[in-house]
This record gives structure tokens, sequence and C-alpha cells, in this order.
């Protein structure tokens, strides 16, 4: 794939997250020749995000969802307000970003929601978060699907041990939650279980994004695509 190519001429929108997926995405995309709105969204504001990127590209192409909550809690510390403010950061975002794409992307256009092996395979700590993540299975499916007569597709990145501060603080925040003193070292000594010996980058999640919101996935449409070094079926 040649620099500045992918994405050339596409109008993308970016909902940002706070653990450096969204800043990746958004940095790629713009290597690929696309312009880029990235914003982070005050809850499930999502209108609002669309409303600003149409005011600053005019039509949308592309829309990627890159915001995940992370919360890792033992089954003893969940609450129904936990469960709530995940599912709505996760689980509901993403049903509104669907809704919204199917109604205000131009044809062909593609929905790219990035997801979790947690949603696929859990612990105990990671249960909650996992559960809101499991959403985005079916949403996409479906987004995708109705999809189809208007020229738009739906996919999903599933990123497993990714390499940035931020998750690197989830991990030792799911060490201490299931009942472990916390280790600086925690995730780095996850890696082993990774069959490719090593953690994955914000940019490999991205490239993968910029693929299937590219022309040469367009026959790509309600899949999930996993990068995790094949750490979710070791």
């Amino acid at each position: 794939m040649s620099s500045n190519s992918l994405l050339r001429d596409k109008q993308v929108l970016v909902l940002d997250g706070d653990d450096g997926i969204g800043a990746a995405v958004t940095a790629q995309f713009k290597a690929e020749g696309a312009s880029v709105v990235s914003v982070q969204v005050s809850g499930t504001d999502v209108v609002a995000a669309f409303d600003q990127a149409t005011s600053q590209l005019g039509d949308i192409d592309v829309v990627v969802n890159a915001i995940s909550t992370w919360e890792p809690l033992a089954p003893e510390s969940w609450t129904s307000d936990r469960w709530h403010e995940l599912n709505q950061r996760n689980g509901e975002v993403a049903m509104l970003v669907g809704q919204l794409a199917l109604k205000r992307l131009r044809s062909p256009g593609v929905v790219c929601s990035v997801s979790s092996v947690w949603a696929m395979a859990t612990s105990p700590e990671m249960g909650l978060f996992g559960a809101s993540k499991a959403a985005l299975g079916p949403i996409t499916k479906a987004v995708a699907l109705s999809g189809v007569s208007a020229g738009i597709r739906a996919n999903t990145v599933v990123m497993g041990l990714i390499d940035t501060p931020a998750l690197r603080a989830v991990v030792e925040q799911a060490g201490q939650a299931a009942g472990g003193a916390g280790s600086d070292n925690l995730f780095d000594q996850t890696i082993p279980r990774v069959p490719m010996r090593r953690a994955g980058t914000a940019e490999e999640v991205a490239n993968a994004a910029a693929f299937l919101c590219s022309g040469h996935a367009r026959m790509i449409n309600g899949a999930s695509v996993v990068v995790d070094g094949g750490f979710l079926y070791a």
C-alpha cells in the first residue's frame, strides 16, 4: 500500500477515547490521505460529534468509534450503577453511532468500531467491561446488514494486549481487582501469553482500521478482525 493513498479524499470522524487508540487512528488516517475530525465525546452525545464533523468537513464518509471505558472490577464489586455507566459508554454509544451512520454517512460509507478480546473471552475482573463491549458484535452485524442498500459497511477491530500507557494501567488495575498486590511489571509478565511473544501497538490497531475503512475491504462487511497476535485463543 503506497503512502498517503489508502484513504485519499475520505472525510472521517473519529470518536476518541483516552487510551491512545483514537489518537493513533487519527494519525494513521491522516497519513493515508484522509481529512479527519477527532472528537472527545461527553457521555453519549454522539449527535454533537457528528454535527461538529459535518460543520468542519461537510459530508462524512467514515466514522470510527474508538471509545472504550475500561473498568476492571471483581464480581464482588459490581454495582448496577457501574454496569449502566459501562454499558452507556461502550454499548449505547456503539448503538447510536451505527444508527447515525446509516442516516448521515454518504455512500459508499464505512463504520468501524474498536472492541476488545475481553468481549469474546473474559476473566472475573474483566467480566463487566467485556459484557459491555460484547454488544458491539451484534450491533455491528445489524448495521452491516441494514446498510447494504445504502452502500454503508460496518466492521469491528478487536484488540488484544496493546502497549499504551492507559492499557498498561488497566492491566495493573485488573491484577489488583483479582486480588493481587499490584506490580509495575504485570503488563510485561502477561506478554508471554501472547503466541507472538510481544504486545501489539496502537498503530497496528489503527492500520487494521484503515484497511477496513478503505476500498481494499469493500467486500468485508459485518466482520470482526482480531488484532492480538493469537492471544485470544492461546
